[in-house]
């Protein structure tokens, strides 16, 4: 085959035509009646349910002591972590500065281990302590092997 008879064929076939429908909608159209909403249907802000209607957040039991520590800890490990945040993030503070932050956050980790232990593995609490204590790891390591330098 030859090129000149493959241009022609090229030519002849084209693009296939566009099928016109009998009625064309326009996406205005679709438009308004979406913000016009149903017909004949009043519109009423949108309320959140009543808080009877709500499900309690906790139920059972009070928290044990173990669990009212294990929050604590795990309050003062994040605001350790936000003051070592806020370290790190100004320009007139030093690593030094950076380094009592991160001591006091590992101090503050150690603190947490003998809770961790007394938990549960299942306890959500649990789960929750050691997703942080495995953040405040994380940022420890990178500031001792250099990554902020």
């Amino acid at each position: 085959m030859k090129i000149e008879q493959f241009n022609s064929i090229a030519q002849t076939s084209g693009a296939p035509a566009a099928r016109k429908t009998e009625a064309t909608v326009s996406f205005s159209s679709y438009l308004d009646q979406a913000l016009s909403g149903p017909a004949g249907a009043a519109t009423a802000p949108l309320m959140p349910p009543p808080a009877a209607a709500l499900p309690p957040l906790v139920t059972g039991s009070p928290l044990s002591e173990t669990h009212r520590q294990g929050v604590n800890q795990g309050q003062s490990l994040l605001a350790c972590l936000e003051e070592y945040q806020t370290v790190l993030g100004d320009e007139r503070r030093t690593l030094k500065d950076a380094g009592a932050s991160l001591e006091k956050l590992e101090n503050e980790l150690r603190q947490m281990a003998p809770l961790l232990d007394r938990l549960d593995s299942q306890d959500p609490l649990s789960q929750v302590l050691q997703s942080i204590s495995g953040l405040a790891v994380a940022e420890s390591v990178k500031f001792r092997r250099g990554d902020y330098v």
